[in-house]
């Protein structure tokens, strides 16, 4: 019967030691940037992730004891303040970070972006729909942000904000999206 209950002795270890490195890892995050919960950028997601598996799995190991999960966790905080501090620098930036891609301009959907980033029309429509817009023709510019949020602009593209946005877009988009997002959209006529 022990190969399905163990040992209580085990069982109270594994307890000790998941709430340890749990708290370890708290104050690890309290400490570290709240990149990891806020923006769940690709590296933020693999820190996430390698946090949850080094808890998991140290906290029920008999081999790998509470020290050595607590050094992984911190290994991993640091490594990631550090990538942090280096996306400061545009080559890093552009190799941590997704770009930003447009994938509506001036009421045209540009489906190579879509597929690009893995998405669909109805993604691209069900975040119209929240905004309350109820044509495409009413977005000017439709954003898939770094991070994976997608942004609706509905107004003509002015502003320090959406300019620096098409901006970083634009080393991967022709010229006619900056000019599509400027000007009114030709109504859909089909």
């Amino acid at each position: 019967m022990t190969w399905l209950t163990g040992h209580w002795n085990d069982a109270w270890m594994v307890a000790a030691k998941a709430a340890l490195l749990y708290l370890t890892a708290l104050a690890a995050l309290r400490f570290g940037t709240r990149r990891t919960l806020a923006q769940m950028s690709p590296f933020d997601f693999i820190t996430a992730v390698a946090m949850g598996a080094i808890i998991g799995r140290t906290s029920t190991s008999s081999t790998s004891s509470y020290a050595t999960g607590a050094v992984a966790i911190a290994t991993l905080i640091t490594i990631h303040r550090l990538v942090s501090l280096l996306r400061y620098r545009p080559a890093i930036r552009r190799l941590v970070d997704a770009r930003i891609r447009v994938l509506v301009a001036g009421g045209r959907i540009r489906r190579h972006q879509l597929w690009i980033c893995g998405l669909t029309e109805d993604d691209v429509q069900a975040a119209l729909r929240q905004q309350g817009l109820k044509r495409l023709d009413e977005a000017r510019l439709v954003l898939y942000e770094r991070a994976g949020a997608i942004t609706v602009v509905r107004d003509r593209p002015h502003g320090d904000l959406i300019q620096a946005a098409l901006e970083q877009a634009a080393g991967a988009d022709p010229p006619w999206v900056l000019e599509a997002a400027q000007y009114p959209a030709e109504p859909d006529r089909s």
